[in-house]
C-alpha cells in the first residue's frame, strides 16, 4: 500500500505498466511518459509492479492516523539491490514516541532481527572481508545543545581474514566517560568467546568496582587475579575451595601460590597440614606477633603478655644453687591444650638454667631451675612461643 495523501490529480486513475519512472513536479507524482498523465495515490490505491519514484524529498507518507506503506514484497534479501525495500540512505524516524519495530507472527518458535551484510576490502569492492575490517555497528546519538554526539556504540570486525572455513570476529561496547566526549572501549567478547572488560576502577565494596555482580560467580577453569583478591568482614562471608587434592609439591595441591607472596589472615586459618620446603622461610610468626614483658618485684611475680610469642625479662632477684623458682605467665592467647615452649634466650650464664611449662587456659606456670652450684643473681632474658594443640 502507498497511502500518500494530498497528492492533487485526476481520480480514480489507472497505474501506469511496470516499470515506469516518475517524477514529483508541480505538487505532484508525473509519470515519465505524457501520455500516462498525473495520478493521484489515494489511501486505498494499490500499486503493483516495479514503480520508480525520483524526488529529493523522497515518497511522503501522510501524517494521519492510521496512515501506513505497506510492501508486501516476501523477497528476501541477499545481494545490496534485492528485497523487499532498498534504501542508498538513511531511514529516518522523527517520532520520538514510535520506535522502529519488527513484529513477527509465525507458527514456529523463530523470530527476525537486523542482518548488516559487509564485502569487499581496500580497492575491491567484491572481496572478501580482511582481518580488521568493520562487520557493522550501532551507534547511540544525542543531542548536546548545538550538535548531536556519539555516546556509545556497538562494533564488530574481523579477526583474521575471512574464507569458507574462517569466519573470526570479535564484539566491541563502547561508552563515553562523564565528562568526556570520547567514547572508550568498555567490554570486548574476543574471537575464542574470552571477555574483557576494561574499566581500572578498584573494587572497594561488593557494588563498587570494574564489574559488580549482584549474585554469584561459577568460573569453571583457572581464575588468575591481578593484584588482590579480597574478601570484605562480615559476619559470614568465606571463600571456599571444594577440592580435595592433596599436597605433594609447591605447585600442586587445591591452592597454589607461584610467586613469592604471603598469605595474610587476620582470623583463624583451617587446614589438613602444612609443610614447608624452604630451607630459610619454615613456619613461624611474622612481625606483629610478638611482644616482651620485663618481671617486676622478684623472680615470682606474675607477668602479663597477650601475645603469641615474644621475651620476658625475669628480675634479677639471687636464685639458690639447684633451686627452682615458679612465676605465673597471664597470656590470653595460651589455650589449656596448647604447647608453650620457653628457653634461656640471652643475659647471664648460658646453659645453667632449665625451663618447664605447665599450659592452663588463658595461662602457664613457668618453673626455671638454676642448675649450678652456686646463687645466680641474674634478669635473664627468656623467649617463648605458643603452638596450638588439641586432644581430639
Amino acid at each position: 500500500m502507498l497511502p500518500v495523501g494530498g497528492i492533487g490529480g485526476p481520480s480514480a486513475p489507472v497505474i501506469p505498466a511496470d516499470g515506469v519512472t516518475w517524477t514529483f513536479s508541480n505538487g505532484r507524482w508525473q509519470a515519465v511518459d505524457p501520455s500516462i498523465g498525473y495520478v493521484t495515490i489515494g489511501t486505498t490505491q494499490t500499486v503493483t509492479g516495479a514503480k520508480t519514484f525520483s524526488n529529493a524529498a523522497g515518497v511522503v507518507v501522510s501524517a494521519a492516523t492510521g496512515t501506513t506503506l505497506t510492501v508486501n514484497s516476501t523477497d528476501v534479501s541477499s545481494t545490496p539491490t534485492t528485497g523487499a525495500v532498498i534504501s542508498a540512505g538513511t531511514i529516518v524516524s522523527t517520532n520520538a514516541t514510535a520506535p522502529f519495530s519488527a513484529y513477527l507472527s509465525a507458527a514456529n518458535n523463530n523470530s527476525s532481527g537486523l542482518n548488516i551484510y559487509k564485502r569487499g576490502a581496500t580497492g575491491d569492492a567484491t572481496a572478501a572481508v580482511v582481518a580488521g575490517a568493520e562487520l557493522g555497528y550501532n551507534s547511540f546519538y544525542g543531542w548536546d545543545g548545538s550538535a548531536y554526539g556519539r555516546g556509545a556504540f556497538v562494533y564488530s570486525q574481523a579477526t583474521q581474514n575471512w574464507t569458507g572455513s574462517a569466519h573470526g570476529a570479535r564484539v566491541d561496547v563502547y561508552t563515553t566517560p562523564d565528562g568526556s566526549t570520547t567514547n572508550a572501549l568498555a567490554i570486548r567478547i574476543n574471537h575464542n568467546q574470552g571477555l574483557e572488560v576494561s574499566g581500572t576502577t578498584d573494587a572497594t565494596s561488593s557494588t563498587a568496582g570494574s564489574v559488580t555482580l549482584a549474585g554469584g560467580l561459577a568460573v569453571a577453569k583457572k581464575a588468575y587475579i591481578g593484584t588482590e583478591l579480597y574478601l570484605p568482614q562480615a559476619t559470614g562471608t568465606t571463600l571456599t575451595v571444594s577440592s580435595t587434592d592433596d599436597a605433594t609439591s609447591t605447585i600442586t595441591g587445591s591452592v597454589t601460590t607461584l610467586g613469592g607472596g604471603s598469605h595474610g589472615v587476620t582470623k583463624s586459618w583451617f587446614g589438613g597440614g602444612f609443610k614447608s620446603t624452604s630451607p630459610t622461610l619454615g613456619i613461624g610468626y611474622a612481625t606483629g606477633a610478638g611482644g616482651t614483658q620485663t618481671q617486676i618485684t622478684s623472680k615470682a611475680t606474675t607477668v602479663v603478655l597477650n601475645t603469641i610469642c615474644g621475651t620476658v625479662v625475669m628480675h634479677n632477684a639471687n636464685l639458690a644453687a639447684d633451686t627452682s623458682v615458679s612465676f605465673t605467665f597471664t597470656n590470653s592467647a595460651i589455650a589449656a591444650t596448647d604447647y608453650v615452649s620457653f628457653q634461656h634466650d640471652s643475659v647471664g650464664t648460658l646453659g645453667a638454667y632449665l625451663c618447664c611449662v605447665t599450659p592452663g587456659a588463658g595461662t602457664a606456670t613457668v618453673t626455671v631451675h638454676n642448675t649450678t652450684p652456686g646463687a645466680l643473681a641474674e634478669a635473664i632474658v627468656l623467649r617463648f612461643v605458643v603452638i596450638k594443640a588439641v586432644v581430639s
